[in-house]
């Protein structure tokens, strides 16, 4: 803190009061923030001491004092104290000066009022339990049982056409995913909220795909290891839901004697949930394994470096002219060295995430398209398959023209511009 930094001594008596703050350690580093406004700065660990000694009711110059004893050196705790009014740390409304004690209040002062109580809790806390876990475990190995002595109930792209009605098909396929794309989301939430965490809900876009998405306020709050669950729970609700729909399907054919409607219908949206799932490994698109990868590598920022990284890399090998990568500067050795191992690896991986998503959607307008080529034009407008076919034809030119209308839009616009803040002053999760 004061080894950088010119040393100045506080000479004013000063206390001040902060909000309700949370301190996480991270090796050398404490990330302290503000839940309530999803405000967060990493800081050095002796600063970080410091502003624990200001929480506990210290005045500036007690701080400071206890500083140079523990450090051998005096502190800039102005400079201090400037930074956490600038991350919105300290209460604005104690009036605060110098010479006023810890117990003193300003005329409206009242302690700020703690956060709202949060909802299902204890649902969130039953959901990730040990008898919960036992109970996953045992679905999905009744699951990976029924794929591998039953192949015909193993999710395939054959499934996906489960009736002759390309209408019935596509409508099905489309509205029969909220139910999978709610327990999806609806994991993340309970997951967060199971560490006392709130969260919201919103519709994002990746690529020119839109998404669900869950942004899990507070997240940079608590210990690194904790985040793991509340960013992985997507993927464990979408494991369970296709194992889930695998058993609907053995059931119907058990009953039946055969794949009925429900059981065709079943194994559909078990591809079409593990096509959702293959999704989440594009860590080049911030999907929820994105998030473990930064967790992991302690670069909370790493898409927004890498990308800069690459587009400057790019300028410079083409030696076109272009705005520099202005903060890379302001990294960290250790930040440079991931960054430089991460981008050939989002390049790479992207190329190998896009070949393994056509894997498997292809072959699915393939069939569309041959469906619809014979009933469009070799069928009569007097069946009712041609007019089938013919709306569903006329859905995927739509849906095409306005990919491609938002593709050429985009290029004209040029890149959208970036927040100048930096996550670590204000990071929020979404999965």
């Amino acid at each position: 803190m004061g080894r950088e930094r010119s040393l100045v001594e506080a000479t004013e008596d000063t206390y001040i009061r902060l909000h309700r703050l949370s301190f996480v350690d991270e090796g050398d580093e404490v990330l302290i923030g503000r839940l309530e406004t999803e405000s967060y700065a990493v800081f050095p660990a002796d600063a970080a001491a410091v502003v624990r000694k200001l929480d506990e009711g210290a005045s500036a110059r007690e701080a400071a004092a206890w500083y140079a004893q523990e450090y051998g050196e005096a502190a800039d705790i102005d400079d201090l104290i400037e930074t956490l009014y600038a991350l919105e740390f300290v209460r604005e409304d104690d009036g605060t000066r110098a010479g006023s004690g810890p117990g003193s209040e300003s005329e409206s002062g009242t302690d700020s009022p703690g956060p709202a109580p949060l909802r299902w809790t204890r649902l969130a806390r039953a959901l990730f339990s040990v008898p919960a876990w036992i109970c996953y475990a045992l679905l999905v190995g009744t699951g990976v049982t029924l794929a591998v002595r039953m192949p015909d109930l193993r999710p395939a792209v054959s499934h996906i056409f489960f009736c002759p009605s390309l209408i019935a098909v596509v409508f099905t396929i489309v509205f029969a995913q909220f139910p999978g794309i709610a327990l999806h989301e609806s994991f993340h939430v309970l997951a967060g909220r199971r560490l006392g965490l709130p969260a919201r809900l919103s519709i994002g876009r990746r690529l020119y795909f839109l998404v669900a998405q869950t942004t899990l306020t507070g997240l940079m709050s608590v210990p690194r290891g904790k985040r793991i669950l509340p960013f992985c729970a997507g993927l464990l609700a979408d494991a369970l839901y296709v194992n889930a729909l695998m058993c609907v399907a053995a059931l119907d054919q058990w009953l039946g004697g055969s794949l009925d409607l429900v059981g065709r219908v079943a194994l559909a949206l078990a591809y079409t949930t593990l096509l959702r799932m293959i999704w989440q490994f594009m860590v080049f698109m911030e999907t929820d394994l994105y998030y473990v990868v930064a967790t992991a590598l302690y670069c909370p920022d790493l898409h927004r470096m890498t990308r800069g990284f690459i587009k400057a890399r790019l300028r410079r090998a083409l030696r076109r002219p272009g705005p520099g990568l202005e903060d890379e500067a302001s990294w960290s050795a250790r930040e440079r060295a991931i960054v430089r191992w991460y981008a050939p690896f989002v390049f790479l991986g992207g190329l190998v995430a896009v070949a393994s998503m056509s894997i498997g959607t292809i072959p699915i307008f393939y069939g569309l398209f041959q469906r619809i080529y014979r009933a469009v034009v070799e069928g009569s407008p007097v069946n009712a398959a041609f007019w089938d076919a013919t709306v569903v034809g006329l859905g995927t030119v739509a849906e095409v023209s306005m990919v491609l209308f938002m593709l050429i839009r985009g290029s004209r616009r040029g890149p959208a511009t970036q927040s100048a803040g930096s996550p670590r002053d204000k990071e929020s999760a979404h999965a």
